[in-house]
């Protein structure tokens, strides 16, 4: 993870994110990286498009906008079973 460090922030500024942090009961670093993040609209997964992850992600969310039925019961425990007797 990188750092960043911030001098010379406005008192009204930093009792600002304060606040903010207080009331969504995060760390003030925590916030700031959010207010950040919400401020820039960036988004974690973005740093690395090509990551396993992110691809199975956007999957999911293509799946997801088909508005496939629901699975039933059984297609469900199927499928857990299906994982459980995965070897890896």
């Amino acid at each position: 993870m990188l750092t960043i460090q911030l001098r010379n922030l406005p008192e009204s500024l930093y009792l600002a994110i304060q606040k903010s942090a207080v009331a969504s009961k995060r760390s003030m670093t925590k916030e700031a990286i959010f207010l950040i993040e919400t401020a820039l609209k960036v988004n974690h997964l973005s740093v690395n498009q090509d990551s396993p992850k992110t691809k199975a992600l956007s999957e999911l969310k293509k799946l997801a906008n088909q508005n496939q039925s629901p699975l039933s019961l059984e297609e469900i425990n199927s499928f857990i079973s299906e994982d459980r007797n995965r070897s890896f």
